[in-house]
């Protein structure tokens, strides 16, 4: 079962009462996950289109679909492919088949979710803090890279034995590591670094601000990729917006240096501590944050969820929710992490004893909420909005429409079926209903004639919001049963 979250908007300013219209809407994943946490704590996780996996304080690797039921795999069976101590971070390969973990235990894990064919399990001896599945992998795992006082990646050759290179020095050690294509994303107690693995050199180094009274080694860094060459890094608090692209001619000539070169093309601060980021649209990020502020009684604030809209080196905060997350005053800026489905834009907020899904709200939720903040009228009048045109909105905007607006409303639908087959095909149903309501044997049309009187609109708007409302039902439930 999923628990469905109250929504507490922080957006406009203290003077303001009127609520902001959510962006958002939230579950809380339930299951058999809702068993697992009451006798351990999340750790880490990762999150695939196909499946969601943590790992916890105790070093065990669970697998769930999305509703939080348990998945029989591989890592079911037995001890061999867990840690004696917690889990520091879990990745997956883009087809979901393989799943690579790491401990503070010194060990690292490749298992195949449904296939023992390509497993490895490695000690070091020293704690390991991150570890990347090849993004490109085709066929089983053929590389990964493991981080600890430097950057290793392992190739399997023609006999299947693994083969280790040193990729780069390191400044401490690896705190995190993010793979896409030839590019390697990571971090050590100085800043952030990418590699490039067709050239095997280092694009620099971005030194990152300490922190005033404290270590940056003690904030996790966040790392994401939008697209193959766009890598987002939100760091304490501090967000950066990073391009990796070619070197003009002009800077190819000034010297031996790589062909390719990190473009920090937006810089900018949050007003609270970053727990995780993920793109949303053009110049838009879903940010996961912890507030500085403490309670009264010195206890951790709400996390907070921000759309966040930024230029070169500013932002705006488009709204921003508070969550409540069970045991949220114990938890540290660390204990949260955000994981994302980009094509369904659907973000999944974990903390140690609770996982929660922010998806985008829809057509019908946004009407029933314009409905009960009283700001209906305006829906309706609203032509240039996108979502007038489609007519599942419409329907549900006249099953729910006070009956003070029925003519308005009748008047909505015609405009949402803005064709002339549409418009004369609506005014015909709602004809015909009038006398179908007392005679069941009565049929209404279900064919759009291809005359358009152009009366027809502002007449079906004159008509009884029975009408109206019964025909948008019919139309409604044609279209579940055939879809």
């Amino acid at each position: 079962m999923s628990e469905t979250l109250p929504i507490n908007s922080d957006s406009g300013s203290e003077e303001e009462e009127e609520e902001v219209e959510p962006k958002f809407k939230y579950q809380r994943i339930g299951n058999d996950l809702k068993n697992i946490l009451n006798t351990d704590v999340v750790t880490c996780s990762a999150v695939h289109s196909k499946f969601l996996i943590f790992g916890t304080f105790r070093g065990c690797v669970y697998l769930l679909d999305h509703q939080g039921n348990s998945v029989e795999s591989n890592l079911s069976n037995g001890d061999r492919h867990t840690h004696s101590v917690a889990v520091n971070h879990i990745d997956v390969d883009p087809k979901g088949e393989y799943v690579a973990t790491c401990s503070d235990d010194g060990k690292v894990n490749i298992t195949g979710l449904f296939s023992c064919e390509n497993n490895q399990n490695l000690s070091f001896g020293k704690f390991i803090k991150a570890v990347a599945l090849d993004p490109e992998t085709k066929t089983g795992v053929r590389r990964f890279i493991v981080g600890h006082d430097k950057l290793t990646l392992y190739e399997r050759n023609l006999l299947k034995k693994l083969k280790p290179s040193d990729l780069c020095a390191v400044e401490g050690s690896v705190l995190s590591i993010s793979w896409q294509g030839n590019f390697v994303a990571w971090t050590s107690h100085l800043g952030v670094r990418v590699f490039d693995l067709s050239e095997k050199c280092s694009l620099g180094l971005m030194k990152w601000e300490v922190p005033p009274q404290a270590r940056l080694e003690n904030f996790r860094c966040h790392m994401q990729w939008s697209n193959p060459n766009t890598l987002l890094i939100g760091w304490v608090d501090t967000i950066r917006i990073c391009v990796i692209r070619k070197r003009n001619a002009i800077e190819a000539a000034s010297g031996n240096l790589p062909g390719y070169i990190v473009d920090p093309v937006s810089t900018f601060q949050t007003s609270f501590y970053i727990c995780g980021l993920a793109p949303l649209a053009a110049n838009q990020l879903v940010v996961l944050g912890y507030r500085k502020e403490r309670s009264a009684n010195y206890k951790a604030l709400r996390p907070v969820l921000c759309v966040i809209e930024y230029k070169m080196n500013s932002c705006e905060e488009v709204c921003t929710d508070s969550l409540t997350l069970r045991g949220f005053e114990e938890y540290t800026v660390n204990d949260y992490s955000l994981g994302c489905i980009m094509e369904e834009h659907r973000y999944y907020i974990v903390a140690p004893k609770d996982i929660v899904v922010a998806s985008l709200v829809e057509i019908n939720d946004r009407v029933e909420w314009l409905i009960k903040h009283n700001t209906y009228p305006l829906v309706l009048t609203s032509r240039s909005n996108k979502m007038t045109k489609h007519v599942d909105w419409a329907a549900h905007v006249c099953t729910v429409c006070p009956h003070r607006d029925r003519a308005l409303a009748a008047d909505f639908v015609c405009g949402a079926l803005d064709d002339r087959r549409g418009i004369c095909w609506a005014y015909r149903r709602y004809q015909s209903v009038d006398h179908a309501s007392d005679r069941h044997d009565a049929k209404a049309p279900t064919k759009c004639p291809a005359t358009h009187p152009r009366t027809c609109r502002w007449t079906a708007a004159a008509n009884c919001w029975r009408h109206a409302r019964t025909v948008c039902e019919r139309a409604h439930s044609h279209r579940q049963v055939h879809n």
